[in-house]
């Protein structure tokens, strides 16, 4: 293949991942027929890059979980296991406020629930670390365990995301009640 078509195939990958996210963050569940449209490319070129819708939003999720672990990893959190908590809700919920598609479900549809536990691996791993020391230390709410918060977390920044989406809440409503609802639940 000559450079300018390894180019134009780059350029048409760029164009199809962006016109999804722009679908999505808009709150629509797109065919590939809509993507591909909204790209301004043929389905053809669409099925060259992705086989599958789902091979798509994957590609998406997994894009995004890389930008939002190299976010959440890029500083290190506070010592003291509340201040570092309080830290990571913050740093999530900027990074979801800044990748508006992640608050579509028509984006995880398709993915099994053991799926979407992998894809938030890299996420909450810096959460479990903090959690592991808090437990160490005995700060933690005491019938708590540390998969049971990071599992009940996801859930409120998930319930949070969705009344953003809904119209509900102002993003800055739902990410003060998201962190603040982290730091009550892991330290009550």
């Amino acid at each position: 293949m000559s450079r300018k078509k390894r180019e134009d195939a780059q350029a048409n990958a760029v164009s199809i991942v962006r016109a999804a996210e722009e679908l999505l963050a808009a709150g629509q569940d797109p065919s590939l027929a809509d993507i591909a449209a909204r790209a301004g490319v043929s389905r053809q070129t669409l099925y060259a890059h992705f086989d599958r819708r789902g091979d798509l939003f994957d590609h998406i999720v997994e894009r995004v979980t890389r930008e939002v672990a190299s976010q959440l990893t890029g500083t290190a959190l506070p010592d003291e296991p509340r201040a570092a908590v309080a830290e990571w809700a913050t740093r999530s919920w900027r990074v979801i406020e800044a990748n508006p598609a992640l608050l579509n479900p028509a984006l995880f549809a398709h993915r099994g629930s053991g799926a979407d536990r992998a894809a938030h691996e890299p996420i909450t791993g810096g959460l479990r670390e903090v959690l592991q020391r808090a437990a160490a230390a005995e700060l933690l709410a005491p019938a708590a365990t540390v998969d049971w918060l990071v599992a009940a977390v996801l859930a409120i920044g998930h319930a949070a995301a969705g009344e953003l989406s809904a119209g509900r809440m102002t993003a800055a409503a739902a990410g003060a009640a998201f962190e603040e609802s982290v730091g009550r639940l892991c330290f009550s």
